[in-house]
């Protein structure tokens, strides 16, 4: 911290997408600006591992979801990155090791249709997500736990209706050959942050806000905090004053999701499973969901991807177990049939960690207007953003994004 003066115009809280955002916006504009970063990497939740397997991976974010509107798109065009259309991914469902016929295999993406059209025209009071789905149909309760767990993060009888609503479709949805994580750290090069840096506390009891980090003390006429809504609702960091009733009320609403992946590694790609294309079982173990994505981009790689409360508890587990879990859930599904052994894996534990408790905010039953309170400043000179407060693209890093810079621009119009 020593290098850095200690007086600014904004301190930022976080170098994830909105945190790089807003830093980038207000340093257009000629602001002094410094992004505190806990971690020892900017990216926040995109991170993208090229060292661990032969080909990148992302550990965190990896579509470019609305990608027609999404900011990070025409950045990853323009570092010449290979973006591949992913929405019409061919799907194989299958129950004990063989793969069910065509017309199970439309049922059940069918009820995945039904069910979204559910939600978007579902009028009146909220409810969760389970009220709108058949238990006793084995394609509808496939369609809940695709757009419960495996899309918002959470089980299905703790999503919101109205929130699901509010999000909207995700298409069109891309991969990034090179990574999602790649393109925003690209992004954020040559930003002011400092790395390492664990804030403790946020005074704005004087005439400048106070943050004391684990390097130093800082003085700013703005703070921007991009923080998880996992790590505001555990308290890592002391407001003083306290945060206001309603923002606490806001953080209850907006729990974070768990949606984590095991990421296998084979010494060769499986037969008969083309790149790109989905995985499952139709008729999983209750609340034991797990879709697998099978060699993006031709990669040796199968990623598993797991949320809600058994994304949570996979998270529980060591890294080795939760590899042993994925790989076993993999074999049970397709079989052992294809002759490829595994050579590496990894887990994303993002519920597990500090930094993030969680991998984004979903609302609950009932939470109303969250997102917008939360996104509201505080006393004009504490501000939030991040994908929960996002109310475009909300739960997603360009959502994020975009809410760093709407942060930035407040503070801008103010000072004008």
């Amino acid at each position: 911290m020593s290098r850095h003066s200690s007086t600014f115009d904004t301190v930022i809280i976080g170098a994830g997408a909105a945190g790089l955002a807003a830093a980038r916006r207000l340093l257009e504009a000629g602001q002094r600006v410094l992004v505190l970063e806990a971690a020892a990497r900017i990216g926040g939740r995109a991170w993208t591992d090229g060292e661990t397997f032969s080909s990148p991976v992302d550990r965190g974010c990896a579509w470019l979801h609305q990608a027609d509107r999404n900011p990070f798109t025409p950045l990853a065009q323009a570092c010449g990155f290979t973006l591949a259309a992913h929405d019409d991914a061919p799907w194989q469902l299958f129950a004990q090791g063989m793969r069910l016929d065509a017309a199970q295999e439309n049922e059940a993406l069918a009820a995945v249709d039904a069910l979204e059209q559910r939600i978007s025209s579902h009028a009146g009071a909220d409810r969760p997500l389970a009220a709108l789905c058949d238990p006793r149909s084995w394609s509808e309760r496939w369609a809940c736990e695709t757009l419960g767990p495996l899309d918002a993060g959470a089980d299905s009888a703790h999503l919101s209706v109205i929130g699901l609503q509010q999000h909207g479709t995700t298409r069109p949805n891309w991969l990034v050959r090179e990574g999602f994580g790649t393109v925003v750290a690209r992004y954020g090069a040559g930003l002011p942050v400092a790395l390492g840096e664990r804030v403790g506390e946020i005074d704005r009891r004087g005439p400048r806000i106070v943050v004391r980090t684990s390097g130093g003390v800082l003085e700013a006429t703005d703070c921007i905090v991009t923080v998880s809504t996992g790590v505001l609702r555990a308290e890592a960091i002391r407001f003083r004053p306290a945060l206001p009733l309603a923002k606490l009320h806001a953080l209850d609403a907006l729990p974070m999701g768990h949606f984590t992946k095991v990421i296998l590694e084979f010494d060769a790609c499986l037969p008969g499973l083309p790149a790109g294309s989905w995985v499952a079982e139709a008729r999983p173990p209750a609340e034991r969901t797990m879709h697998f994505l099978c060699h993006p981009f031709g990669s040796k790689l199968v990623v598993g991807l797991a949320g809600g409360a058994y994304g949570e508890a996979l998270a529980s587990l060591s890294e080795a177990e939760a590899v042993r879990e994925g790989h076993a859930r993999l074999l049970e599904c397709i079989g052992i049939r294809h002759g490829r052994h595994l050579v590496r894996g990894a887990f994303t534990g993002w519920a597990s960690d500090p930094l993030h408790l969680g991998a984004y905010a979903y609302l609950v039953p009932g939470g109303g207007e969250a997102r917008a309170v939360l996104g509201e400043a505080v006393d004009e000179r504490l501000h939030f953003a991040g994908e929960a407060v996002a109310l475009e693209l909300m739960q997603t890093c360009g959502g994020a994004f975009l809410s760093g810079r709407q942060a930035a621009d407040r503070i801008l119009a103010r000072r004008r």
